[in-house]
């Protein structure tokens, strides 16, 4: 295994950790008020779109068999575990329309993978391989 995928593997790794520990240290913390209508759905969409690509990325970079199947457990329990924790956070609440969010964010995410995997395969097989 070369060097550069090597250190691209460990840093997928450390950084979706870290991730995953921003996502729900922000899921159990007191709500911020929004500026704009439903801007909170915006970002749940964001949040998971990102939080797909780089699961995605990091089981692909560890040669996980069935990524997306995996992908896609791991987006369902994030978003269940971050709904229900909710319930027990002060000024916070469970919400469907969140949950609804943060699964067409993660479908989006999917997408971008995909297309991303299509359009930069030359560069993963020159230096990747």
């Amino acid at each position: 295994m070369n060097v550069l995928k090597k250190s691209l593997r460990y840093a997928s790794l450390i950084l979706s950790a870290i991730y995953l520990s921003v996502v729900f240290i922000m899921a159990t913390t007191s709500k911020v008020p929004g500026f704009v209508a439903h801007q909170d759905k915006l970002l749940h969409g964001l949040e998971f779109t990102f939080f797909v690509i780089l699961i995605l990325l990091t089981l692909k970079l560890w040669n996980v068999k069935d990524e997306y199947f995996l992908a896609a457990i791991l987006l369902i329990f994030l978003t269940l575990s971050t709904e229900f924790s909710q319930l027990f956070v002060f000024n916070r609440s469970f919400s469907a329309l969140d949950m609804i969010a943060d699964l067409i964010g993660g479908i989006i995410g999917f997408i971008t993978f995909f297309i991303a995997k299509i359009i930069f395969k030359p560069l993963e097989q020159r230096f990747l391989s």
